[in-house]
């Protein structure tokens, strides 16, 4: 697993500031009414407003713009020297945008922007002439210069209508409240668990970090983002996610594994899985004696899984068992080698990740028999077989046994295995762009043997990197 890509975290997801504006978009933001005065005018102050620009500030805020257009000011009372004013030009309607810094928090497992602890927000110039512009607003100017001729008391009514618009436009922010961004808790109940969950910020990108069954990692080791961008940088991908190869092998694909027969598992034991934390260990690990999926039967006494190891090699998932059978009366054994490959599907279905891996082919196998003495001596005795014909029936029977092995109860045992994510909901469309096992720096991987050395495995420690567009 490249630290790179994910920090040490068991997960990340990389998502870009253009698809937060997507999120954004479907906000609500409810009708406010506030009181407005200002150079002894007073009136309503009826706020409308979309989120119409969402992007990274510093950490932890976001700079949220919302466009004001259509807000109005409706004047209920007027300076003596203003009156009368016909009604129909007490209504003031602004349009233009302000702006706000938006701080985003974790509370549990959610994060949330946290609209209703904006500052004051940053009004922009098209907001202020639109108002200024305004019949009863040039109307009061015209009257300052009556009053002062120098105009000071022009230039101090411009500067309260500013202040005060200021202030009565931090209503639509704080009207919005807190708004849930992303809602990890329903990866809880995936896998092995989520534990933790965090976020740090990227290049006009946000990191989502999950920690199911290791330790954490650190936002400042995430050194490379795996968004599509254009030559200048800007984000083409509206997101990606990456799961560390120790993640998929150690809290989704073992827990399935340890599934008994016909449940979609090979009954592995919890005992028999290496140590997880070893520098250059296998997340995948096992040793140990499980019974065969199927029952054996005729000149079979028992049969049994020894060891599996699982990886990435760069393009599949790759299972690789070893099995044991023994013939009645210690007759013969036979070993037996598989290796099976499965390819690794991905789709995004409205809210849902799905993965899943499927069988691709047939197992390969390769088997050794060992035949006991006594039988090449009992063969003898008797007269009934040659020595040519034991070993022939022997190899026969133990080829025939280990594909019997693999067709009729290893293989079935694990038709697929589906894993899915949950996204979090009033996302945009999204698809599927394209899917990477494979990345030129992942260290190679190993399992400890008889507690004192390390037997390399042919798996780098790919990990999954889904690019979502």
């Amino acid at each position: 697993m490249s630290i790179a890509d994910e920090g040490g975290f068991d997960m990340v997801m990389e998502v870009a500031q253009t698809l937060l504006l997507e999120i954004a978009g479907s906000v609500n933001i409810p009708t406010e009414s506030t009181t407005l005065t200002f150079q002894g005018i007073t009136g309503n102050l009826t706020t409308e407003a979309l989120i119409d620009q969402v992007t990274l500030g510093a950490f932890p805020n976001l700079n949220v713009g919302l466009d004001v257009s259509g807000t109005t000011f409706d004047a209920t009372s007027v300076p003596v020297f203003l009156s009368p004013v016909p009604n129909s030009l007490r209504t003031v309607t602004l349009s233009g945008n302000v702006s706000a810094t938006v701080p985003l928090g974790v509370s549990g497992f959610a994060l949330g922007a946290n609209f209703d602890q904006a500052k004051l927000p940053v009004v922009s110039q098209d907001v202020f002439n639109s108002v200024l512009a305004a019949p009863l607003i040039q109307f009061l100017l015209a009257e300052t210069f009556l009053i002062d001729p120098t105009g000071a008391l022009y230039s101090q009514t411009v500067q309260n209508i500013r202040s005060a618009l200021t202030s009565a436009l931090q209503a639509p922010f704080v009207a919005v409240g807190s708004q849930i961004v992303f809602d990890a808790s329903s990866l809880r109940g995936v896998g092995t668990g989520l534990t933790n969950f965090d976020f740090s910020f990227g290049n006009q990108s946000i990191f989502l970090q999950f920690t199911f069954g290791g330790a954490g990692g650190a936002a400042s080791a995430i050194s490379r983002s795996n968004l599509l961008r254009t030559p200048d940088g800007t984000p083409v991908d509206r997101a990606d996610l990456i799961i560390s190869n120790a993640c998929i092998l150690r809290d989704f694909i073992k827990p399935t594994l340890m599934l008994p027969p016909g449940a979609g598992g090979l009954g592995l034991t919890a005992g028999g899985f290496a140590p997880p934390v070893l520098f250059g260990g296998a997340p995948l690990a096992w040793s140990g004696s499980a019974p065969f999926p199927a029952a054996v039967t005729g000149p079979i006494s028992s049969a049994s899984i020894d060891s599996v190891v699982v990886g990435i090699d760069g393009a599949n998932f790759r299972i690789l068992l070893n099995a044991t059978a023994n013939g009645v009366a210690g007759s013969f054994s036979v070993s037996a080698s598989i290796d099976i490959t499965l390819s690794l599907g991905v789709s995004i279905n409205g809210t849902t990740v799905t993965f899943t891996l499927t069988p691709v082919g047939s197992p390969v196998v390769s088997s050794n028999v060992s035949i006991a003495w006594w039988v090449y001596v009992l063969g003898f005795v008797t007269g009934g077989f040659t020595l040519d014909v034991i070993i022939a029936v022997a190899n026969a029977f133990g080829g025939n046994l280990a594909n019997s092995i693999i067709s009729g109860s290893v293989a079935g045992a694990i038709p697929s295995i589906t894993i899915t994510f949950p996204l979090p909901p009033g996302l945009p469309t999204l698809s599927v762009r394209s899917t990477s096992l494979s990345q030129t720096d992942a260290p190679p991987s190993a399992v400890l043997i008889a507690g004192f050395f390390f037997l390399n495995l042919p798996f780098p420690q790919n990990d999954i990197i889904v690019d979502v567009i």
